[in-house]
């Protein structure tokens, strides 16, 4: 068995969200690439410019290899409606979870622009789309199973 097929982890379609992120963390930590979840901020002065966009597309390369379809089609950078997929509406958007995005925190202006909430929570907009396409393919699922 090859070293990459002994790693593959289950590919994320919306669902416990939480496991697959520290399998996705894990995985790209076994693979040499946790710094790109770190920010290019952070990798300054151990990488080079053309170093640091090879790790960073190997890294995006590796996590959207590891979704469904129906989410990548939602975060890819150039989706119609969502401007940020990177970073949470609340706070910072990189740490900030549940109780902490309280009406105390800031939030974005305008959180329908975003893919989540918080650093954790997709937006009521992104969860109205992944319904909407787990509810499409159950019903196909459904439809086709009739005939």
């Amino acid at each position: 068995m090859e070293e990459a097929d002994k790693w593959k982890i289950e590919k994320f379609a919306g669902q416990n969200f939480g496991l697959w992120k520290v399998q996705m963390e894990s995985l790209l930590i076994k693979q040499d690439l946790a710094l790109a979840l770190e920010g290019k901020a952070k990798g300054q002065g151990t990488l080079s410019d053309p170093e640091w966009e090879k790790m960073d597309k190997k890294a995006r390369a590796t996590i959207f290899l590891s979704l469904s379809s129906n989410v990548l089609f939602f975060i890819e950078p150039d989706f119609p409606g969502f401007e940020e997929a990177r970073k949470g509406c609340c706070g910072t958007g990189l740490l900030e979870t549940a109780i902490m995005c309280n009406p105390i925190i800031l939030t974005c202006a305008d959180p329908s622009k975003y893919v989540f909430w918080d650093s954790f929570h997709p937006t009521t907009e992104c969860y109205q789309i992944l319904a909407n396409a787990t509810f499409q393919q159950i019903r196909d699922s459904i439809l086709s199973a009739t005939s």
